[in-house]
């Protein structure tokens, strides 16, 4: 780790993955990209120190560990969980009580007056993305955050999910190297993307390791990551890179920047909404891309990615742990997704009785854990039937489930 700043800030420059622990495994990916010359947006990570330091300083810290203990035992035991919500509850409002120390918005104030002017020689726009000290952890961000207090509010809000519900029960599965509440966080600067989406450099239905996949959708690429949208799905040959299949998916709405600096849901015209995202080349320089991201990390990534003209900027890779992989009957879902809660209440309906794993893709297998939960993806598309059950209700997702839904990854 080289360039630290006081409080526990650190450009993204001097990042490795090795500093994973200190910063959290997005922060430390994202400084490793760089490395290799990957265009990946500039940023700083704050590092866990920073967290602890706000929470002493605002006298909070004895109080958060004793209910965070607490929180785990309920998760562990047979605790109700109403006992559990009641502990995320007061440990995220202590959270929220306490911000940030001086210290740690002293040094934040120049580190992000570093980043540059933005929009109207105004601040920069950023990403504010949490960075949990292990693959398990959960993922929270917020884009199009502009301005000092923005940017601090953000930061908060990062520490407070993970202290969330689901953060709780993945930390007990995970075991106790993911027992920590405190995480980084990443602020990068926004790339205003017009095009967005998801390369995975093996299959993540099949595990097949000779193809890339490439996930395209209009605007932000949270579209693709929640299942909001149907994406085009492009699968190029490696290390050739030739079209292998494309499907055009049917995109409703795109996520831009608006105006006022803040996320903006736009609804597409119809010729958009069935029109093809990127083209050949372009979407095989995304594949190219991923598999550089992949040589850089050592293994099969998922990679965030954004467009804006041409340029292509790297944002985010994260590990892909197949369905294949797993040796089990898997369903596949994204971290964190919204949607999926409801999926998994819509299987539960689909297949009373089925015992099944679910495995996000970005969460490695020892995160995954043999639940009475399920989430049903369609038969010809990467796109998770919780996407469906968002955008079209629960009566077409029983009628897509009933008339061609699969489980995943059963063969391999």
């Amino acid at each position: 780790m080289s360039g630290a700043t006081p409080a526990g800030m650190h450009p993204l420059t001097g990042l490795r993955r090795t500093d994973a622990p200190s910063v959290g495994v997005p922060a430390a990916t994202l400084g490793e990209l760089l490395a290799g010359g990957l265009p990946v947006p500039g940023g700083v990570a704050l590092d866990t120190r920073a967290h602890r330091e706000s929470m002493e300083a605002a006298g909070v810290a004895a109080e958060l560990s004793e209910v965070y203990a607490a929180a785990l035992e309920i998760v562990a035991g047979s605790g109700r969980g109403a006992d559990l919500r009641d502990a995320c509850d007061r440990m995220q409002g202590l959270v929220r009580k306490a911000g940030l120390s001086d210290a740690v918005r002293s040094s934040l104030s120049r580190a992000y007056s570093a980043l540059g002017i933005g929009p109207e020689d105004g601040p920069a726009t950023v990403a504010v993305r949490s960075s949990p000290t292990v693959l398990a952890g959960v993922r929270w961000s917020r884009t199009n955050v502009r301005g000092h207090e923005a940017v601090r509010e953000a930061i908060v809000e990062c520490w407070a999910s993970a202290l969330s519900v689901e953060a709780m029960v993945r930390a007990s599965a995970a075991g106790p190297s993911a027992a920590d509440l405190a995480i980084g966080v990443v602020v990068q600067r926004m790339v205003p993307a017009q095009k967005a989406g998801l390369a995975s450099t093996v299959d993540p239905v099949s595990g097949a390791r000779d193809r890339v996949v490439v996930r395209a959708a209009y605007g932000q690429g949270e579209v693709v990551i929640t299942g909001a949208v149907e994406p085009d799905t492009s699968v190029f040959s490696v290390p050739r890179l030739d079209l292998l299949s494309l499907r055009v998916g049917h995109q409703t709405h795109q996520i831009v920047r608006g105006r006022d600096g803040h996320d903006l849901t736009m609804t597409l015209d119809p010729e958009r909404a069935w029109g093809r995202v990127l083209d050949d080349d372009l979407a095989r320089a995304v594949a190219r891309l991923a598999l550089r991201a992949q040589d850089r990390l050592g293994g099969p990534q998922e990679v965030e990615w954004a467009v804006v003209g041409r340029q292509i900027s790297v944002l985010d890779a994260r590990p892909v742990h197949t369905a294949a992989a797993s040796g089990a009957r898997v369903l596949l879902g994204y971290d964190a997704s919204p949607s999926a809660r409801s999926a998994i209440e819509v299987g539960a309906r689909l297949l009373p009785g089925s015992e099944v794993t679910v495995a996000h893709l970005w969460t490695p297998p020892f995160a995954s854990r043999p639940l009475r939960r399920r989430l049903l993806e369609r038969a010809n598309t990467a796109t998770e039937l919780a996407g469906v059950w968002e955008r079209e209700g629960a009566a077409e997702a029983d009628r897509v489930a009933s008339a061609g839904a699969v489980l995943a990854g059963a063969a391999g």
